[in-house]
């Protein structure tokens, strides 16, 4: 599925109603990119910083993924159409996670699989960890929206209190979803018959390996 909603994905009860993550507009965007003073002066279509210095961006993806480097050649020409050179840069996936960490890089093609996505505690963890914001940048309204998440007394205003920190998250996104995967899963019921659906994760989810009953409740007998 096309990337819509942005982080996290549709169908999840966690995920904000309304959400939209930036969409193939390039008109919107050559005219923000020439608003920033991002433009090409040197008439060969390409762009330039205000100093006239070369505006050029690496794309950084790992080696053992074909499919994400096929999606980051399809970035780099949506790139390009709007005078932005971008380099597809190939690496091992030891090299890219060690890139990943330092943040030595301009964009990165990555994957958020269904178990790091399946419950509402891992956006906040996403946020505090540096995954959707890098620790230590000022942000006070991420810092407000976070501490009215921790205030939150009830379910209610918990998924709240998440929903906003999506929509922030939603003005300014640091990670864009390029597609949502679809998945089939098969197994045998008589080695484990505990996979629970998730809306928009499918069964191989963190919380199918849970036993409620001895972790909830462990004074309900089966």
């Amino acid at each position: 599925m096309p990337g819509s909603v942005g982080y996290p994905p549709p169908g999840s009860p966690w995920t904000a109603p309304g959400l939209r993550q930036p969409n193939d507009d390039p008109a919107a965007a050559k005219r923000l990119f020439d608003e920033r003073g991002f433009r090409d002066r040197e008439g060969d279509g390409w762009r330039e910083n205000a100093d006239g210095s070369p505006l050029r961006l690496g794309i950084k993806v790992s080696s053992t993924e074909v499919l994400q480097l096929r999606a980051a050649q399809v970035v780099a020409r949506q790139l390009a159409a709007v005078g932005i050179r971008a380099d597809v840069e190939v690496v091992d996936p030891a090299r890219l996670r060690a890139l990943y960490t330092a943040r030595q890089f301009d964009l990165m093609l990555g994957e958020a699989t269904a178990h790091t996505l399946v419950d509402p505690d891992q956006l906040i963890v996403s946020f505090m960890t540096g995954y959707l914001w890098r620790h230590g940048l000022p942000n006070p309204r991420l810092d407000a929206a976070l501490a009215e998440w921790r205030l939150a007394a009830t379910p209610e205003a918990r998924t709240a209190a998440g929903f906003a920190l999506q929509r922030l998250h939603e003005e300014a996104p640091v990670v864009l979803m390029l597609y949502y995967a679809r998945s089939q899963f098969a197994y045998r019921p008589r080695a484990y018959d505990g996979w629970r659906g998730m809306p928009g994760m499918g069964v191989f989810h963190k919380w199918s390996l849970v036993d409620f009953t001895r972790v909830v409740a462990p004074w309900i007998k089966p």
